[in-house]
């Protein structure tokens, strides 16, 4: 972008941030996972109605996740998922080899096997990038 817009020989300095979300949203996605995989409704239900039957909540090991468009966060999803015993198919639009270590997935697919991937997971992660086009 800063080549196209010819600030590349400019003083101006140009920064980006890209990434340093990953994180956090990582920790969202598995924050919703979790409360899915529990029933988090139904304890909180529960507790409020001093309710205390015996229950056990799904499991997230084992499961099969879907990260559409693994990026920094993508790869941030698949580390966590990893913990949990999750497993992960990446899917880019460069699905080169070595990418599948870089996004913590089990596999690495190209935008042709979204179908397949997408039939076969538990949980989909969507992790797109909006390209924007440069206006002249």
């Amino acid at each position: 972008m800063v080549q196209r817009l010819g600030l590349a020989e400019s003083d101006l300095l140009v920064t980006t941030a890209r990434g340093v979300h990953a994180e956090p949203l990582a920790e969202f996605v598995f924050l919703a996972l979790l409360a899915h995989a529990k029933d988090l409704p139904r304890l909180l239900r529960d507790q409020r109605t001093h309710r205390w039957e015996r229950y056990c909540g799904g499991e997230l090991k084992a499961k099969r996740m879907a990260i559409v468009g693994a990026g920094k966060v993508g790869a941030e999803v698949g580390r966590f998922a990893k913990t949990f015993g999750i497993h992960v198919t990446a899917l880019v639009s460069n699905p080169r080899p070595g990418r599948a270590a870089e996004l913590n997935a089990d596999a690495v697919h190209g935008p042709d096997f979204l179908l397949a991937a997408l039939a076969q997971a538990d949980y989909v992660v969507l992790s797109l990038r909006i390209r924007q086009q440069a206006r002249a």
